[in-house]
């Protein structure tokens, strides 16, 4: 099972009070040393503190000990990370050129080939030029460009994934051209590219769940009405084993259903397992599973 490349799911955290608020800083960057798969961070809008972990029962379990110190704080809605992702191959031909002011001119042209890349490969620049056709400091730019988007789709402004894009033309003035122009150059031809070949994404986790044989049709029907899939169904030591693949999004709060349809006896484990476009009803997401941003 691939492990997911980055905290799936996010809460924040907020001091009752702002003379706590860096001993919860403190608590924060503790539990995070110390637990593999939590990360932490600061909203630059709001300063809240940004709590994010892969799945809901890890962040769940750290909240519980952060809980048990002696620091009061609240928290935010639990919320799912969105990404974006090329559905095709895009091949751009852009040209910047403007006059900023007098005879001050900005110049560029790049061609840039993007397309998907396989699911789990990340995002990948490369520039295969004919040398001498650009001087190396305005590829570096145009990269620069391609990286700046990647933070911010077209979709719903959460981060691309899984896209490579090739330089493969372009041309430079020698008085009005500077890597600045070619990030701009970059940039607006990347953002051209994902308009109308982009979708929104979301993470999709595998699970399997054991439950008594009497319960199994009840939790087979919960996952199927949480978009689940199901994998297989058998029977394992008195117990249903159920395997499925279901939107995350979905699976919040699970383990609390799960305990009132089956009872004490039933367990399930969650990974990631890959990311798979949005269906269009579910283009916006409810507030519990707004996209993450950052």
């Amino acid at each position: 099972m691939p492990s997911a490349p980055w905290p799936l799911i996010e809460i924040s955290v907020a001091a009752v009070s702002d003379d706590n608020r860096s001993n919860l800083r403190s608590a924060l960057l503790e539990l995070v040393a110390e637990t593999p798969g939590l990360d932490f961070s600061t909203d630059s809008t709001t300063g809240q503190f940004i709590f994010k972990a892969g799945t809901e029962s890890s962040l769940g379990a750290a909240l519980e000990r952060l809980r048990a110190g002696p620091i009061a704080f609240e928290t935010g809605r639990l919320q799912v990370a969105y990404r974006e992702r090329l559905t095709r191959r895009r091949e751009i031909d852009f040209l910047h050129k403007r006059v900023i002011k007098g005879n001050e001119s900005q110049f560029a042209r790049v061609k840039l080939r993007f397309e998907p890349s396989e699911p789990g490969v990340g995002n990948v620049f490369n520039a295969t030029i004919t040398e001498g056709i650009l001087p190396s400091e305005y590829v570096d730019g145009i990269e620069r460009g391609f990286a700046s988007v990647l933070t911010a789709g077209v979709v719903a402004g959460c981060p691309v994934i899984d896209v490579t894009a090739e330089l493969i033309d372009g041309a430079y003035h020698e008085i009005d051209s500077s890597p600045l122009a070619f990030e701009i150059a970059a940039r607006a031809a990347f953002r051209e590219a994902l308009h109308g070949s982009s979708v929104l994404a979301e993470p999709i986790m595998a699970v399997e769940i054991a439950v008594p044989e009497r319960s199994a049709a009840r939790v087979i029907s919960d996952l199927q009405g949480r978009r689940g899939l199901i994998r297989d169904r058998s029977v394992r030591s008195n117990a249903t084993i159920i395997t499925a693949t279901v939107p995350l999004a979905e699976m919040l709060g699970f383990g609390s259903r799960l305990q009132s349809v089956a009872g004490d006896g039933a367990c399930f484990s969650i990974a990631f397992s890959h990311y798979a476009p949005v269906p269009s009803l579910d283009l916006d997401p409810p507030p519990m599973v707004a996209a993450l941003r950052a």
